[in-house]
């Protein structure tokens, strides 16, 4: 311990002797060391960290019988009879109308079964939690949890929040709690603001009774394991009883024949997967930005291996053997990593909230995710360093211990070095170099060709020029009739409107990950899902969906008239090829029995529904009239830019009735949903690029300079002897194009192999684009050509006479 500590001591001195050496190292280390940190500070915060705020997070566990979510008489059957949770919980996130001195907002919420905080181990800052007797009878304890920040920026942080009143959906509710600062919620990503008992759905989450309808999904299950129960143990458990529930109720749970149990805190399943492909993707990435750092490091070391000859020459010749030198050496180079490491951090810690907090503030929704460093990450940064400045510092502290002692110690400063010759291994670095960054340039700039392919598609109707306001009439306490008739009084305020060329609602906005599906037969044949939307009329004008055949919904087709649909053009020529559509009937198929058929009265043209990259799929609309729902989506046509058209239809909708909350948004915040990853995406890899591009001109200038330090006798020689400065010029410039080239071949054939691999990533874009494989291997070249002219225009003014006299 000793020994190492006067290795350090004797490091840092070094260290500080050689700023400018030490300042360059640690700079391209942190280039390396920085962005991995920053995404695996992504990956830990989306894919690995436990629920923040909750008690022994590792004992949660998130059921799924076969769907993600389930239905309330589901969970009370698994609650009752499973043996082995201590406490198994329930919850949705749900929107509430929060009327604030008369004035509605909008709250994001959650209904949670009583034994909720219990389960989790949370301990309200202030007040309690809920009680059992506080969620036993439907609609009779009218009481809430807040969230930390809804208290602080509501009632300022006083105490006596709790015991004061909220008006919820038009009921009062009296706060009970307030929840820690680090808790928003029982999943991944919620940001609830206000907890209520599961029995108070009927004012909260108004309309069906979903407290006693078991073909109503919509809680999410999460239950803490009792001790020394295993999760195999958890799993047959509950598969047990989830065969018992298929038994008695068949038709209801019909395919459900599966149970899983994961962690808490994980994303949805619907979630997960693409963010583990993205971010498994970018780990390989900035993994090449990291071996592209290292071995500038590695090229560093050496170059400086030329500089120590003497001192190491010295310090054998006093004694000391070739493991203390290399012991001492590595210390050096992982002092530099550490240094490094410590840099990256607060480099990562500046790119993630320009890069990807800043992306996720946009979103429609709330979103909470914690993207601090933990314990995780810092430990990462920690191993990464270590392993950096091991793995690359061994190379030259293996060689200058190699060093000819007599050699060394008749080499003059200033003259070739006896590592001249040694040029190898530093060759082979910076070929590495160019090959993994000009991968490294490809990749991205093939996802910031997708991300403009994509941005640049047609989706089928009128982002640029639509503004759309989400109506929650639930949480405002109206009955369908009412609904209806606010609904009408609505669209026909907007469409008085000089501002407005059409206004229309739908159920689901197009693009915004959301999705609804129902089973088709078309003659008698069933024909599968198709993805569906409740529209008004009016909704295809405000989109600028053009009809292809038939007509519109009108105010003719309501409740108690024939039931009517419209379809897409794909499928329309999908069931009925080669016919007209309109006329024929489509029949949804339904578990509780036979259905009514619907007649197609429309055709319209095909429309993105999901992502922007998908293939046009078949769609069904359905009319809102006959299929009352309480939240809608108010989607206007601007006459002109939506900025401009705010101001005046904002005053209007608000005008309908003031206590119903509603927030008017163009519709491209809405629908940028679809683009998030790709975004954070090109915006990462766009600058993991440019870092790869700066360390590999910083490597192929290096290297050249110290070529041009090491032959400086010869190419005085050369110029006495009558050699044109260009020669000169051509002779180092040469050097290093050659190198460009043997990097630019093989990162050309590594990237037509791995390229292939994210195919299914990108929109529109082959995976082996000559235009960007020969733009990206333009731009590398020409940065390796100006790293090399520097140091080779440098050597042709050398003065032949001054070396001679050397």
């Amino acid at each position: 311990m000793k020994q190492l500590i006067r290795d350090i001591r004797m490091s840092l001195r070094s260290l500080l002797r050689n700023p400018g050496f030490t300042i360059v190292a640690v700079l391209s280390l942190a280039l390396g060391i920085g962005p991995n940190t920053a995404v695996f500070t992504l990956f830990n915060a989306f894919l690995l960290r436990p629920l923040p705020g909750v008690e022994n997070a590792d004992e949660l566990v998130r059921v799924y019988p076969g769907s993600e979510s389930v239905s309330y008489p589901d969970y009370v059957f698994f609650r009752d009879e499973s043996d082995v949770f201590q406490g198994l919980l329930a919850e949705s996130s749900i929107g509430l109308s929060w009327n604030r001195d008369g004035r509605p907002e909008r709250l994001s919420g959650a209904i949670v079964s009583g034994n909720y905080f219990d389960v989790l181990g949370i301990h309200p800052v202030r007040g309690r939690g809920f009680l059992p007797e506080e969620d036993r009878e439907p609609n009779a304890d009218a009481v809430a949890v807040i969230g930390y920040g809804f208290w602080q920026r509501s009632f300022g942080g006083q105490d006596d929040a709790v015991g004061s009143t909220l008006q919820l959906n038009g009921r009062t509710f009296t706060i009970v709690g307030v929840a820690p600062e680090d808790f928003t919620g029982g999943s991944l990503g919620q940001a609830a603001e206000v907890w209520v008992p599961t029995m108070m759905q009927p004012t909260v989450w108004p309309g069906k009774n979903r407290l006693e309808n078991r073909r109503l999904n919509g809680f999410y299950m999460t239950g803490r394991v009792a001790p020394n129960v295993s999760t195999e143990a958890v799993t047959a458990n509950l598969e047990a009883l989830h065969k018992r529930l298929l038994r008695e109720y068949p038709d209801t749970l019909e395919g459900w024949d599966f149970v899983v149990v994961e962690p808490a805190g994980l994303l949805h399943r619907s979630l997960r997967d693409p963010l583990l492909v993205f971010g498994t993707l970018l780990l390989v990435v900035v993994g090449l930005v990291l071996l592209i750092a290292c071995a500038n490091l590695a090229n560093l070391l050496l170059a400086r291996a030329a500089g120590l000859d003497r001192e190491i020459a010295i310090r054998q010749a006093i004694g000391a053997g070739r493991r203390r030198i290399v012991s001492r050496l590595l210390v050096e180079s992982t002092l530099l990593s550490l240094l490094g490491g410590a840099v990256g951090v607060l480099l990562a810690l500046a790119l993630i909230p320009v890069l990807v907090a800043s992306q996720l503030s946009e979103l429609p929704v709330p979103v909470s995710i914690d993207l601090a460093p933990d314990p995780r990450v810092l430990a990462f940064t920690v191993v990464l360093s270590l392993l950096t400045g091991l793995l690359f510092g061994l190379l030259p502290a293996l060689r200058l211990s190699r060093t000819d002692l007599v050699t060394a110690l008749k080499h003059e400063p200033g003259t070739d070095s006896p590592h001249r010759r040694r040029f190898g291994g530093r060759n082979l670095l910076v070929v590495g170099q160019i090959g993994f960054s000009l991968l490294l340039l490809i990749g991205a700039g093939l996802f910031i060709r997708s991300l403009q392919k994509a941005q640049a598609v047609d989706p089928g109707f009128d982002i640029e020029h639509n503004l759309v306001a989400g109506i929650d009439l639930a949480a405002a306490g109206y009955s369908e009739a009412e609904g209806k008739d606010y609904y009408q009084r609505l669209t026909e305020r907007v469409r008085d409107l000089p501002a407005a060329q059409a206004a229309g609602l739908a159920s689901i906005v197009p693009l915004t990950l959301n999705n609804v599906s129902l089973a088709v037969m078309v003659d008698g044949v069933d024909r599968g899902q198709v993805y569906f939307n409740y529209v008004s009329p009016g909704y295809f004008d405000a989109m600028g969906i053009d009809l292809v055949q038939g007509r519109d919904f009108n105010d003719q087709d309501r409740e108690g008239s024939p039931p009517v649909a419209v379809i897409s053009r794909t499928m329309a020529e999908r069931f009925w090829p080669g016919d007209s559509a309109v006329g024929k009937q489509v029949r949804q198929i339904d578990f509780d029995g036979p259905t009514p058929p619907m007649q197609i009265v429309g055709v319209v043209e095909d429309s993105k529904y999901l992502t922007l990259g998908e293939d046009w799929r078949p769609l069904l609309f359905l009319p809102a009239q006959q299929h009352y729902q309480a939240s809608m989506f108010l989607h206007v046509r601007t006459a002109g830019e939506p900025d401009q058209a705010y101001g005046q239809i904002l005053p209007v909708l608000r005008g309908v009735d003031p206590n119903v909350a509603l927030e008017l948004r163009p519709a491209a915040d809405f629908m940028g949903v679809a683009l998030l990853l790709p975004r954070i995406g090109a915006s990462l890899l766009g600058i993991f690029g440019l870092i790869g591009l700066l360390l590999t001109g910083v490597g192929v200038y290096g290297l050249m300079a110290y070529f041009v330090s090491q032959r400086l006798r010869e190419i005085g020689i050369r110029l006495a002897l009558g050699s044109q400065r260009r020669e000169i010029l051509g002779l180092v410039v040469g050097r290093g194009m050659r190198l460009a080239a043997y990097g630019i071949v093989g990162g050309l054939l590594a990237a037509f192999i791995v390229t292939r691999v994210i195919s299914s990533l990108l929109y529109g874009v082959s995976p082996t684009d000559p235009v960007i494989f020969l733009g990206i291997s333009a731009l590398l070249a020409g940065v390796a050509f100006a790293a090399t002219f520097v140091p080779a225009r440098r050597a042709s003014k050398v003065d032949p006479m001054r070396i001679l006299r050397a």
